[in-house]
């Protein structure tokens, strides 16, 4: 149902609220996810990034990455082990990727008087069923607005900031084509990548051993 009222997206640590978007009904443990959230400022103070990326695996933060500069900054150890997966070679450049669409498509879906930041969850997951599945969340300066599901192709309106946004990325193929290839293909496989070199759950995952994989 589409809310009127505010519906904050958590900025410094977004993965308690927003889960709930995405694993209700189902308990953490039963799955693996990654996670990776995007805030694009349209309007950037000097000296400050545009672009900004924490990701995530299975709720554990492992990098800040800065868009613009392509600079990286490794938050825990998990991080320096992310580095020796085959996935990191090709991850920074997709990252950088998604920031620059998220910055193309800024001017059309806000208001040109009143520029707002511009933030995008990707979430891919795999259950302990060997289910895969992968979906977005955007909002504006705080506030949850859209949804997207990877697997149907089918975006939800839930606050109607998001509106501008849904009718446009409703229409653009394109634009809805790349969210489900980054968040079903991409994330997947860095996901699988990450569980093969014992990320996650802090321990080595043998091949055979978890169906994620």
């Amino acid at each position: 149902m589409e809310q009127e009222g505010p519906c904050l997206l958590c900025q410094a640590s977004p993965a308690p609220l927003l889960r709930s978007h995405i694993t209700e009904g189902r308990r953490p443990m039963d799955a693996h996810s990654l996670c990776y959230n995007f805030t694009v400022d349209s309007q950037p103070r000097p000296g400050q990034p545009w672009c900004v990326v924490q990701g995530q695996v299975d709720g554990k933060v492992f990098l800040s990455y800065d868009c613009g500069r392509a600079k990286i900054q490794f938050t825990s150890p998990l991080g320096e082990e992310v580095k020796t997966t085959k996935a990191w070679e090709t991850q920074t450049e997709t990252l950088r990727d998604i920031g620059d669409l998220l910055r193309e498509q800024l001017p059309d879906v806000t208001s040109e008087k009143h520029p707002l930041t511009l933030q995008g969850r990707m979430t891919c997951r795999c259950e302990d069923d060997g289910h895969i599945s992968g979906s977005w969340q955007f909002g504006f300066s705080g506030q949850i607005c859209l949804l997207f599901d990877s697997e149907n192709g089918h975006w939800t309106e839930v606050h109607s900031g998001g509106r501008r946004m849904r009718e446009k990325w409703e229409k653009d193929r394109a634009v809805s084509n790349f969210f489900k290839k980054v968040s079903m293909g991409d994330c997947q496989a860095w996901l699988r990548d990450f569980l093969r070199g014992g990320m996650g759950a802090g321990k080595k995952v043998q091949d055979g051993g978890d169906i994620c994989i």
